[in-house]
């Protein structure tokens, strides 16, 4: 009885301990950290900080620039969730004034957020769907061009992670100016717009390494001749081009990390929320839960119409009584002549 009591003791340590090892060895979410600086023409445009909490489809990226602008973005799985503090005030959270802003949108791509916290979102995250949410986005470089007219390449793992390497931007072998479209005899083939590289999840972990996010330019030629003898030969390759901006991400510190939720806390005392997800439009809260405030206030919204359906029967019976009088009296004295 003895010897099976320890036996069991043992089997029950045993499952315990393989428990926690495996809870310990989870390495589906990490953490990294760091800065990142842009330049145009290599001179200096914008800097800042960041950090990044990812795991598989899911990311809570947090991005600050020098002049104080921030950006929190997150997701529940299904919504996106983009608070944006305002930070330029010391002395309101104190007073209770606020100028904070939040906008809640379907979809767990963060479509709203600055395109720098889109561009760490998409190389941190491992989304199947990421594809079709960036065909559907309206990038800064795009120009006169529409999404339906860029052509993107992306190079993933090969292990249906949907790890991303690299993604590349193509405009088309034209320009557009309104309806009217003019080939681009330089470029026949189009040519690169722009192309975010990143490391590995691996390398992330490690910190150490950098995403780079590269905009181009088309290489212009002034000499007629030159010009006639470029087209003549087939005109430039789609990565033949110049360029323009590069903004370096430099994580500076990475490990393992997995957060219970990737939806960001309010951190100001009230917040005008913007919930997409229904027609409400902007609204004060000071709800921390403030990923149910389209929830509650599209309740209040019917009720309110309810409300209001019952203030205009009511008022229509008011108006019809004294008719109803007065076609009544009317009656009676007709009754009695």
């Amino acid at each position: 009885m003895h010897h099976r009591a320890s036996t069991v003791f043992g089997t029950l340590l045993i499952l315990l301990f393989s428990t926690s090892s495996a809870l310990r060895a989870d390495t589906s979410g990490f953490f990294i950290s760091g800065t990142f600086d842009d330049t145009i023409n290599a001179q200096p445009q914008n800097a800042g900080s960041f950090t990044v909490n990812a795991s598989q489809s899911n990311a809570l990226v947090n991005i600050t620039f020098d002049n104080g602008y921030r950006e929190l973005v997150g997701t529940d799985g299904a919504d996106s969730f983009l608070f944006i503090p305002f930070t330029n005030c010391p002395t309101c959270e104190s007073t209770g004034e606020t100028n904070s802003r939040a906008i809640i949108a379907p979809g767990r791509f963060p479509a709203e957020a600055h395109f720098l916290a889109q561009v760490l979102w998409i190389g941190t995250t491992h989304d199947p769907n990421l594809m079709t949410n960036l065909a559907r986005l309206q990038c800064p470089f795009y120009g006169s061009f529409k999404p339906e007219d860029i052509r993107i390449v992306a190079s993933s793992a090969t292990n249906g992670s949907h790890e991303v390497h690299y993604i590349r931007w193509y405009a088309p072998n034209h320009f557009s100016n309104g309806t009217n479209r003019y080939e681009n005899a330089t470029y026949p083939a189009g040519w690169l717009m722009a192309e975010i590289s990143f490391p590995s999840e691996e390398d992330y972990r490690n910190g150490g390494t950098s995403i780079r996010y590269v905009v181009y330019n088309t290489i212009s030629e002034t000499n007629v001749t030159t010009l006639r003898r470029l087209v003549a030969n087939g005109g430039h390759g789609s990565n033949d081009v110049a360029t323009n901006e590069v903004v370096t991400f430099t994580i500076v510190d990475g490990a393992p990390d997995k957060l219970p939720s990737y939806v960001p806390m309010l951190t100001s005392k009230s917040v005008r929320v913007n919930d997409k997800r229904t027609q409400v439009g902007w609204v004060m809260t000071t709800d921390g839960k403030w990923w149910k405030v389209g929830n509650v206030l599209q309740k209040q919204l019917q009720y309110s119409r309810r409300i209001r359906v019952l203030i205009v029967i009511g008022l229509g019976v008011a108006l019809l009584l004294p008719l109803v009088w007065v076609i009544k009296g009317r009656w009676k004295l007709v009754r009695n002549d």
